[in-house]
């Protein structure tokens, strides 16, 4: 099980990871998607399953960031849970309109230096790991961005940047496709 919508970064980690558990343990495993508040309406059914190791939780790194952010969890984001290994890891990106005045990520900051808060972006909601990511680069480089959560970003394979949005922040599996330019991951 897993707390986010199908095609998303999670969804598509789980489908890997349950197809190779398939095969070695020579029975089907089932993904269930179960999205919702960040991954938490997962979490507490897992957490309140009974713990017979058939029903695993596939989470990102913000499973434990969303813990220190919410208050009224019915489960401990660690505690409740025997953590087995890290699946993978991926990057994000700073993604912006293909007609955007911003075409590098160094012309965004310095208007966001310039007009602190003025320039809005868009994630899947607050506490949400893309939330997190935008307002720890506004913390790091001195500047301010103004969260506008977006329904549509639920959904990785949803549309692109709803507008009035300057920019937003996406996991490179679901944006790779829309890259323009040739993409290199950093070594």
């Amino acid at each position: 099980m897993h707390g986010f919508p199908p095609g998303g970064n999670v969804d598509i980690i789980a489908r890997l990871l349950g197809n190779e558990m398939s095969k070695g343990l020579g029975q089907s495993v089932v993904v269930e998607p179960k999205p919702g508040v960040a991954g938490s309406l997962a979490a507490e059914a897992v957490a309140r399953s009974d713990p017979d190791g058939y029903t695993l939780l596939v989470v990102p790194s913000a499973h434990p960031a969303h813990g220190a952010l919410s208050r009224n969890l019915s489960y401990k984001v660690v505690d409740d849970f025997e953590w087995i290994s890290v699946a993978s890891f991926y990057p994000f990106l700073i993604c912006v309109r293909k007609d955007s005045r911003f075409q590098t990520l160094k012309e965004l900051i310095e208007e966001a230096r310039r007009n602190p808060g003025v320039l809005k972006y868009g994630s899947a909601g607050v506490g949400s790991i893309l939330h997190t990511t935008v307002e720890l680069m506004g913390n790091e480089t001195k500047t301010k961005f103004l969260h506008k959560a977006s329904p549509a970003l639920k959904s990785s394979s949803g549309p692109g940047l709803p507008a009035p949005r300057n920019c937003l922040c996406r996991s490179s599996t679901s944006s790779m496709p829309r890259c323009a330019a040739p993409f290199q991951f950093p070594t």
